[in-house]
């Protein structure tokens, strides 16, 4: 059987007469052939687009190649009035209808002149002809002039088909014409098969993916119905289970109905994304903050020294001080500047102090109106992926379907930690994560630097800055490679959503935030360590799209 391209179904092309003529094709000639359908093309003539179509282009690579028109229905040459027509069933009248061997001469010639311009030949060198095929009828009647008996296929000649085109092709073999060898059909197919393939460039299958990656996220807010009788719960949830989306909406639900709330992370560019998400509607009932700057906010709204420029690098203060200075600050504060409800993104990086902590913000710490922690233990960065959480808050609700990322890209985040991912049905699988070795940090972001130019060129895949981001374990903007001058780059997340520049950043900076595209940089192993290294998982699970992970090699 030949192959067929573009590989669908035969039962896929609606015009019946081409489909009957492809089922020919495919059965009857050999496994080395190439059956082409649909060519459509189009070249400059004197200044003016001109476009054409050729129904099969069939390459036998031991003969040579042949453009078939087909016409279905019944057909007839008028000699006298030199015109082509085709009869209509039921009433008998015809309508005049395009010369179907001057289309199919005019097809070849232009196809051949651009599969010898992308070749760079001078010529083509290969054998090749033209026919015309009526699957519905038989041919009958004198042979219109410059036209061959050989070019001719009927519905009795379609059961020889193999033979038939041996014959036609042999009608136009010329002595400098050559077989193909299996690399010149495979440069052949290389010269043809961008002109007729329609390849989606990634800007616009992100945006399909987008939205059915969006319906999903609706989905799980159905999980918020079934914690309305719950003022108190923990939710976990691995990467891309939607543990933000659910947090904001809980927030602005609570903001909604009057309560005042406060929505806490632990990561200052997260902090900053939900500040530009949320709606300003809430701005009077709902508050955004890291812990860091609530206990720095709460320390100088009640007058007391929070901290100096020798404790703010220092992780002791923020574990054991911090958290102690927030706890007098509400002491000493009036409940207008309380809230009614907390709600903590991130809960897996909250210190064990902090906890208690926080129990000072609410108004009426016995009376609640929520307090929701959403986390995952696999995104704590540290020796332990153990999650310390208050006393009270039970058994967690867990989020099992992943609704960020494509089905592939879940996976793999998947296969990093050896934990089971959920997907929906309708999920879309996207590409498939890429991953590239190379021997020292240069190179590595030398190859970067390649990947996000191919990413975001307009000749490329056309994607923004904005969707693109550069994650690293530490490493920063300057090892970007000194000669690397085609990609803008910035270190500012600021830059990075205004579209001024693709972002790179520390997997501590970008931990909470995603990306359509995600190029990591890493020296860990793919799989996670005994002492609980989750920058692989991290790193991956922030892509949405496309993910490109590039290993480096320290040793050498």
């Amino acid at each position: 059987m030949a192959r067929l391209v573009p590989k669908l179904n035969l039962s896929e092309i609606r015009n019946g007469s081409e489909r009957k003529v492809a089922t020919v094709l495919v059965e009857q000639l050999p496994e080395n052939n190439v059956v082409i359908h649909s060519f459509n093309w189009v070249r400059r003539e004197s200044c003016t687009i001109v476009e054409g179509e050729c129904d099969f282009v069939v390459i036998d690579p031991d003969r040579g190649v042949l453009f078939v028109e087909v016409k279905g229905g019944i057909v007839k040459y008028l000699p006298d009035e030199g015109v082509w027509v085709r009869v209509r069933s039921g009433d008998g009248d015809s309508m005049p209808i395009k010369d179907p061997f001057a289309q199919v001469s005019r097809n070849m010639h232009a196809i051949v002149e651009f599969a010898a311009s992308n070749l760079k030949l001078e010529r083509f060198p290969h054998t090749y002809g033209c026919a015309v095929m009526f699957p519905d009828g038989i041919f009958h009647g004198p042979l219109p002039a410059g036209v061959q008996r050989e070019q001719i296929f009927d519905a009795n000649t379609l059961k020889q088909m193999s033979k038939g085109i041996r014959r036609v092709i042999r009608l136009f073999s010329r002595k400098s014409a050559v077989s193909m060898s299996a690399t010149q059909l495979r440069q052949l197919q290389h010269a043809l098969l961008p002109k007729f393939e329609i390849v989606p460039v990634l800007y616009r299958t992100i945006e399909d993916q987008e939205l059915m990656l969006h319906r999903t996220t609706e989905d799980q807010k159905n999980l918020l119905s079934s914690l309305s009788e719950h003022s108190i719960a923990a939710i976990r949830g691995g990467a891309g289970t939607g543990k933000t989306l659910l947090a904001i909406a809980k927030a602005q639900q609570l903001a909604a109905n009057g309560i005042r709330t406060l929505l806490v992370c632990y990561n200052r560019a997260l902090k900053d994304w939900l500040l530009e998400t949320v709606s300003d509607e809430f701005a009077d009932l709902l508050s955004i903050s890291t812990f860091h700057s609530l206990a720095d906010d709460f320390c100088r709204l009640a007058g007391i020294e929070f901290i100096d420029s020798d404790s703010a690098s220092d992780q002791s203060f923020w574990n054991d001080v911090a958290p102690s200075r927030l706890a007098e600050a509400c002491d000493r504060l009036p409940d207008e500047h309380k809230f009614d409800a907390v709600i903590v993104d991130e809960g897996q990086d909250f210190q064990l102090l902090w906890w208690t902590s926080i129990e000072y913000v609410f108004r009426d710490p016995d009376h609640k109106s929520c307090y929701y922690i959403f986390y995952d233990p696999w995104q704590k960065f540290g020796k332990s992926n153990t999650v310390d959480l208050p006393d009270g808050f039970g058994n967690p609700f867990v989020l099992n379907t992943n609704c960020r990322n494509t089905t592939q890209i879940a996976e793999h985040c998947a296969a990093i930690i050896n934990e089971p991912v959920t997907t929906k049905a309708d999920m879309p699988s996207g590409v498939s994560p890429q991953i590239h070795h190379e021997s020292g940090w240069q190179s590595a972001f030398k190859k970067a630097q390649r990947i996000v130019g191919e990413l975001c060129r307009a000749d490329g895949h056309g994607l923004k800055f904005s969707q693109v981001v550069i994650l690293t374990p530490g490493y920063a903007k300057k090892h970007w490679p000194d000669k690397a001058r085609v990609t803008q780059i910035a270190d500012a997340i600021n830059q990075w959503r205004n579209d001024e520049s693709i972002l790179i950043a520390s997997l501590h900076q970008f931990k909470g935030l995603e990306a359509d595209a995600v190029v990591l940089l890493t020296a860990s192993l793919s799989k996670i360590s005994d002492d609980h290294n989750t920058d692989d998982y991290v790193g991956c699970s922030r892509a949405k799209h496309i993910l490109h992970v590039v290993h480096v090699n320290e040793d050498q």
